[in-house]
């Protein structure tokens, strides 16, 4: 005898068959794995003319100390960091009265190490300004703590206008140093460096730029190898190097770079 399953189905003769009920196919579901959570994070929510969270940030002080023939005053003021109740924090190039400048500089009080760094942030193209988004290293002095620059932009005189990230050896004056030009237009962009072990991958708006590994380096040159970690940086300074002497126009004033968020997230 023949086994039979499925309910009967009987004919006007008295015949019958068996239905076989079919499977229906499963489709495997792949688990999605939830984003790390931020190692270190602000999104600049306070009120309006607020000062930054100085829990995250310190101010640096100080006029001609930088070594790079900038002009500005580096002051602690809410004239030249403050958030703006829209979520942004902005540093600002302003006038100082007297025919000078001032400006702000911000170091995260956080360092990380391999991991990725993130920032929204609207950057000025503007004559005489360089606005900075960088980092520098904890082990010893520069140039042998390392610093990498992820976006600085020197003003539209120099390399059109283009922001400029580059990565510095141990070197003396930071050289040799591996960089990469990318168009910009001074709106919001998202930028962002990934720090790995074998190197850097920088990214714009999502889109891979730049590679710098530690194969490129001098031997004994390469900063980066994780130990001490690296902190953020954020400022606006006048005139110097970077903008080849150029200062910004009275009527230019305030320059003003706006970050929506900084976030970092440990590989």
């Amino acid at each position: 005898m023949t086994e039979q399953t499925g309910p009967a189905v009987f004919g006007p003769d008295g015949s019958h068959t068996h239905t076989v009920p079919v499977p229906v196919p499963v489709t495997p579901v792949t688990p999605v794995t939830p984003p790390k959570p931020y190692t270190f994070f602000d999104e600049f929510s306070g009120a309006a003319g607020s000062a930054p969270d100085m829990t995250k940030w310190a101010p640096q002080t100080g006029r001609g100390i930088w070594g790079t023939g900038e002009v500005e005053n580096m002051i602690n003021s809410l004239s030249t960091a403050y958030v703006d109740g829209n979520s942004n924090l902005v540093i600002a190039l302003a006038s100082d009265g007297a025919g000078g400048f001032n400006g702000a500089r911000l170091n995260s009080k956080f360092s990380g190490s391999y991991g990725t760094w993130v920032m929204r942030a609207q950057v000025p193209v503007a004559l005489g300004a360089w606005p900075a988004l960088w980092f520098m290293g904890n082990n010893g002095q520069w140039p042998a703590n390392g610093e990498v620059d992820l976006v600085e932009i020197y003003g539209p005189n120099v390399n059109g206008g283009q922001l400029q990230t580059t990565v510095h050896s141990s070197g003396s004056n930071g050289q040799p140093s591996y960089y990469a030009n990318h168009a910009t237009d001074g709106k919001f962009h998202v930028y962002q460096m990934a720090w790995s072990a074998t190197g850097f991958v920088f990214s714009l708006d999502g889109t891979q730029y730049l590679t710098v590994t530690e194969s490129q380096f001098p031997a004994g040159e390469y900063p980066f190898n994780g130990s001490g970690g690296m902190y953020c940086i954020l400022n606006v300074a006048a005139g110097g190097e970077g903008p080849g002497g150029a200062v910004p126009l009275a009527d230019e004033l305030p320059v003003r770079m706006l970050i929506d968020y900084v976030r970092f997230t440990a590989a």
